[in-house]
Formats: C-alpha cells, structure tokens, sequence
C-alpha cells in the first residue's frame, strides 16, 4: 500500500510529529511505501527524503515585519501554495491513501481539496482539542477548564467572548475568525475515518457531532527502541516532568509542590517552552535548588532519564489526549503520577502502575511524591506492572494492526 502522510514538520520534535515518524516507520518494516508532505521547516527526520522540493514553504510569523505579514495575511487561513504542490506530489507518486495528521495555520485544511481533486481517500488522527478548541486545550481564560467545550460545536464566538487567550484581544479575534473560516470550507467532511487516539478523545468528537461510524479509536505507541530497552530498579533519587513548559501543563502546581517537599529530593524538568523563563524565575525566586532545568534531550539522553528516575509526573489542568511521555516512563518501567484528565485514567490504573491525583491539588501530588520515595519497593513493583501493561495494550504490533484496519476500511 503507498501512504501519504501530511503534517506541519518533518521531525521527531514534537507530539504529532513523532507519533507520524513512529507510524511510518513500522509501515514500512511491514513492507508498505510511506511518503510525507509537510512544510520545508528544518531539521528534517530525512535529510535525503527524495520528495522534500515539494515541501511549501514553512513561515515564522511572529518574525515578519509588517509589509510581509500584510503579504502573507491569509496563508494560516488557506495556503494555496501547499495545495499546489501536495497536487503535483500526489500525482507523481499515486497514492492509494492519504493520512492527514496535524496542518492547521501552516499547511491548512487547503491540502485537502488537493486529495479530494484525486480522489485519494484521507483518514485524520485527532492529535488533540486544537481540532474543536482554537485555545487548543479546552482552557476557558487560560485558568478555568471548559468542561462544556463550548467551541466543540463550531460556535467559535464563545473563544472571543470568554478572551480565552488571556490579556491578547486581538489574539483571540484572529483565532475566531480563523477557526470559523475553517469550518466555513466544510473541507473535513470529506475525510473517510478519524482517528481517536483515546477513548476519551472519541467521546469529545462524538459531543461535536462527528458520526461514530467515522470514529475509530487507535492508541499511540512508541518507537521500537523503547520496547528493546532494558530496565534498572533503581533510581538516582529524583522526579521527572518530561513536556513543553506551559502552564496548561501543571509545571506550577509542581513547583509548589516541591516547596513543601524535603530538600533531599530532586526534581528533574526536561523540555522547552515559551514560559519557561517564567518558570526558571519561580523556580529561583522559591530557593528550589533541587530543581533541574534540563531544556531539550535527544532521544538516547531522555531514556536515560526515564531509566534512572523514581518516576514521572504530569500534572496537566488541560485535556491531555493521551499522554505518550506515559507509555515511554512505564517502559523503562517507571510509575507515573498524573492528573485526572483526558485520556490519562485510560492509561493509568490508579494504585496499581501509578498515581491519579486531581488537578491542581497541590497537597494530592505531595502525597503521592512522598509516598513513591519513601517506598521504593512500591515504586519498582508499579513500574514492573507499568511495563506489562505497554507491552500487552501499547505496543507497535498492536497499533499497526489497528491501523491497517482503518485504512482499509477507508479504502
């Protein structure tokens, strides 16, 4: 079978990104052509990928000045150049499916009329909120959580009315009128089976109207390489927070958790961010010295990570889809202590491989740290039983398979 597969980046660097690389590397371990259409942002996961000249041109818009952002004003809303190209590919390799993963402000949905004028059929992951919420996580004011998702039903003024993008009026326009143009195109109705990577995430896309008869829920895996490592029982006394350093993501709540934590024990931060300064600042204005701002890892460095931690935490007040650095902390058998959000209880048996606390309950995740470091053996038996359950329920075999049947079933 010849795959396609669209995406704003070429790269491992981020959440969508890797899990397309991850299906497009076990697709073609089992004998399939997979082919990629994204924008020219570097670096590329192939250098040498035969097709990249057809890649449209990625642009930083935050970097333009005020001619080219003139210029360039309604790209985010319908990227005609990306449209032209993904024809011109689509006609040179013929392929029998397309597999649409993240494209919106970059690409834009305006890849899809390209496949619909082959008539190539396209399949969709539903990477997160960001398809229902322009805030991207179902955050109403950037503090309250939208249990409602109020935008989840296409009445995008709901986000300009509530500022949702906290203190950037203008922000929030822009994004309602993005948001409503893209519905506007009607573009997505075309697109033959979406993918759910939790059951969680199918629930919201049913409350938005999405048929169940196009909803297919697929759980994310992980590279290979994480399945072959081997595990240590040991630790080298300190916690690990492995994301993007945002506040949707709870790293505040665990920063207070810390001040009410023993000095002795550590605090390992491993990813980039835009408020990340904000948090170093926190970080230094609270004394935590026990705290380490480890920025960007490679892959090979965040394992070792994994392998020498007690276990990982993540602490999100938004909805977290999944939650891969999840499967990645249970197969190198380590627990997890994570909100109760999203699709995270799908993944963590609370009291078994891990620990569910609510979100923002500072005092619930002081608990469940202290309890993992002063019983190490509880801590070692939830990341044995954390193993288990990835590679029973999360292992590529299993998504491949999954896969495959959705394909075919678009087909």
């Amino acid at each position: 079978m010849k795959i396609l597969m669209l995406n704003n980046y070429f790269h491992v660097n981020s959440g969508a990104s890797g899990v397309m690389i991850d299906e497009a590397e076990i697709l073609m371990q089992k004998g399939h052509d997979v082919y990629f259409f994204t924008t020219d942002k570097k670096p590329f996961y192939d250098e040498n990928y035969k097709y990249k000249d057809f890649f449209p041109k990625y642009i930083k818009y935050s970097e333009l000045n005020k001619f080219d952002l003139i210029k360039n004003l309604f790209r985010p809303f319908y990227n005609v150049e990306a449209e032209k190209k993904l024809d011109k590919l689509i006609k040179e390799i013929k392929p029998d499916i397309v597999h649409k993963h993240s494209v919106s402000r970059h690409l834009t949905a305006s890849v899809l009329r390209a496949c619909y004028k082959n008539k190539v059929p396209v399949v969709m992951t539903i990477h997160g909120p960001t398809f229902f919420c322009p805030q991207e996580g179902f955050m109403m004011n950037e503090t309250v959580y939208c249990s409602k998702e109020l935008c989840s039903r296409n009445n995008f003024s709901h986000f300009l009315l509530n500022r949702c993008c906290k203190q950037n009026f203008a922000k929030n326009v822009y994004l309602t009128a993005l948001y409503t143009v893209y519905r506007s195109f009607r573009l997505h109705n075309g697109i033959k089976k979406f993918i759910c990577p939790s059951q969680a995430m199918k629930n919201v896309a049913l409350r938005a109207g999405i048929p169940d008869k196009k909803l297919e829920v697929v759980n994310n895996s992980c590279s290979k390489s994480y399945f072959d490592e081997e595990t240590v029982p040991d630790n080298k006394g300190y916690f690990l927070y492995v994301g993007r350093l945002e506040r949707v993501k709870g790293i505040q709540y665990l920063l207070e958790a810390m001040t009410k934590l023993p000095e002795k024990i550590k605090l390992h931060i491993v990813g980039e961010g835009f408020e990340e300064e904000y948090f170093k600042n926190t970080a230094k204005k609270l004394n935590l010295d026990n705290v380490i701002f480890l920025g960007y890892k490679s892959k090979q460095e965040l394992e070792e990570e994994y392998k020498n931690c007690i276990a990982t935490i993540l602490p999100c007040r938004w909805f977290e889809t999944f939650g891969l650095t999840i499967i990645e902390s249970f197969l190198s058998a380590k627990p997890v202590i994570a909100s109760r959000m999203g699709g995270i209880p799908e993944i963590i048996d609370n009291g078994k491989n891990g620990i569910l606390i609510e979100p923002g309950n500072v005092n619930q995740l002081v608990d469940a740290m202290l309890n993992l470091y002063k019983n190490q053996d509880t801590a070692i038996k939830m990341g044995n039983l954390g193993r288990i359950k990835a590679e029973q329920q999360f292992n590529p075999e299993l998504h491949y398979e999954k896969l495959i049947k959705v394909y075919k079933s678009a087909l």
